[in-house]
């Protein structure tokens, strides 16, 4: 895939610009963090196109997404920069590094969640993650309340297919009649 190659030179060029010898091990951790936010990019360029009942997402929010990643993918660039050029200390730029790796591993659960969730045309709340956080002391109740929204936007789309399907069979019904007169 040619988006492999752009992590690939991406990296290359940080190493590039890296004025000490790499040694294979100060920019490891967050090396694999750059792919991430590729592959980030492209679930959300591709959750653009799809359609729900005739609509897609909102330009804006997919523009503002896009934005959030590619303005991440060259900020952390230009700090494997500046960890590579020993700017650091070996603490804070493990620090930064994890950083990246855990970021970039949100942001692609998050993208991916998104288009997902628009092909499937469903969205799942962890029955898991629902009793942890209900058990939690001082919880709030925003993630059940999250499972209350997610069934009913699942009802509402259910109710919605099945009223295109009635209309479809509606549709073709008066075709077939008009074609027999």
């Amino acid at each position: 895939m040619p988006y492999q190659s752009f992590g690939g030179a991406t990296l290359f060029v940080v190493l590039f610009r890296v004025p000490a010898q790499y040694s294979f091990s100060s920019l490891d951790v967050a090396s694999f963090g750059m792919p991430l936010l590729i592959y980030s990019l492209l679930s959300l360029i591709e959750s653009a196109a799809v359609k729900i009942f005739k609509q897609t997402l909102s330009r804006r929010l997919v523009f503002s997404l896009v934005a959030m990643v590619c303005g991440s993918y060259l900020y952390f660039a230009h700090l494997l920069i500046e960890i590579g050029s020993n700017n650091f200390s070996p603490s804070k730029a493990l620090w930064y590094q994890i950083t990246i790796l855990a970021t970039s591993f949100a942001a692609f659960i998050g993208s991916n969640f998104i288009k997902y969730a628009l092909v499937k045309q469903r969205l799942e709340v962890s029955p898991v993650l629902l009793r942890l956080f209900d058990s939690l002391p001082g919880a709030s109740g925003q993630y059940r309340l999250t499972a209350e929204m997610a069934q009913a936007w699942n009802h509402h789309l259910h109710e919605l297919k099945e009223k295109a399907q009635k209309e479809a069979v509606m549709t073709r019904s008066a075709k077939r009649k008009k074609k027999r007169k």
